[in-house]
């Protein structure tokens, strides 16, 4: 006679036959975490708006498929600049946009917007927020927009918090990343 893990017996005597399986559990997310933006799609123009050309605010962003996991978001945006100019001196990646322990429950972060999560400095001395890009030369430049699904709130201070800062606080906390490009090109 066979035994089996669901099988109810008194005596010997098979009284119900089931399989026994972990719970389903409503909460796992299995959609990919996406970032996006309203005002453009991935590889897309950066609307002048969102330019020192322009107004010179934020785009909006979304998040979608967020691991059920997470505890805060991040989001950094960032560009690889092109050759340094006379006097200038080489400060890595410029950062337009630090942002971080925003809420979990955030679908949309509104253009211009300064009040879902913290803000930290962007490449422009210790400025806190936005700062526009502002490229100079000729030809498209290309930015990156990274959002990062965290197990832990950082709860770092704004002023000092810069891409290198916040990306030593994320080790060992990313659930999940995902990111889009957007192009600008200054005439």
């Amino acid at each position: 006679m066979h035994r089996r893990a669901g099988d109810l017996r008194i005596d010997n005597t098979i009284l119900l036959r089931t399989t026994i399986q972990a719970p389903k559990s409503s909460a796992v997310n299995t959609q990919p975490f996406v970032v996006g933006s309203p005002d453009f799609a991935d590889g897309g123009l950066l609307a002048k708006d969102h330019t020192c050309d322009g107004l010179g605010i934020s785009p909006a962003i979304t998040f979608s498929g967020v691991p059920s996991n997470t505890v805060s978001l991040a989001l950094i945006m960032d560009t690889i600049p092109g050759p340094l100019r006379p006097g200038e001196v080489d400060i890595g990646n410029h950062f337009y946009l630090i942002l971080y322990d925003i809420p979990p429950s955030t679908k949309l972060i509104p253009a211009g917007s300064t009040t879902i999560g913290t803000l930290g400095e962007n490449f422009q001395g210790k400025k806190l927020g936005y700062t526009p890009p502002c490229s100079q030369g000729s030809g498209a430049k290309i930015y990156t927009i990274a959002a990062f699904a965290l197990n832990a709130r950082l709860d770092l201070k704004g002023t000092g918090t810069t891409e290198k800062v916040l990306l030593s606080a994320m080790e060992g906390k990313v659930i999940s990343k995902s990111e889009i490009k957007v192009r600008y090109n200054r005439i």
